[in-house]
């Protein structure tokens, strides 16, 4: 037990974070489609509610997205998760996990990665009487 070493931290804590994981070399991309329409990606990691601030292009990830904190920009309504096998490397599996800073883990899966972009799931930021953010995977 005294050789084991807590790993690094790999990206912002945010009011929800999607990160990706896949099983070997090559290169899986999160893409994030907010609210607005705004695609976040590794071409475009900045949007309106939130940020790719990790984008791994040599294998098994992560990729990670974070929502920003900010009840000033994040948004209300659906956030697209897809992923995408950018190398079209074959046979690889993918896991997702979406996680968020009220309900802590909201959703995990193991898939496969096909050679074209696979929606995952959707993410679901609403708003309670209080003016409290809550969020559902669907």
């Amino acid at each position: 037990m005294d050789s084991l070493q807590t790993p690094e931290t790999v990206g912002s804590p945010g009011a929800f974070t999607v990160t990706l994981t896949w099983d070997g070399p090559g290169d899986v991309d999160l893409h994030t489609f907010e609210p607005t329409g705004t695609h976040v990606y590794y071409d475009h990691p900045v949007g309106h509610a939130g940020f790719l601030d990790v984008d791994n292009t040599v294998g098994y990830g992560p990729e990670h997205y974070y929502a920003a904190c900010d009840s000033r920009t994040l948004q209300t309504g659906a956030y697209a998760i897809v992923i995408d096998n950018f190398d079209k490397t074959p046979g690889r599996q993918a896991t997702v996990q979406v996680a968020s800073s009220r309900e802590g883990v909201i959703f995990t899966a193991k898939l496969p990665v096909g050679t074209a972009s696979t929606p995952v799931v959707s993410v679901l930021v609403s708003q309670d009487q209080k003016g409290r953010f809550r969020f559902a995977a669907q």
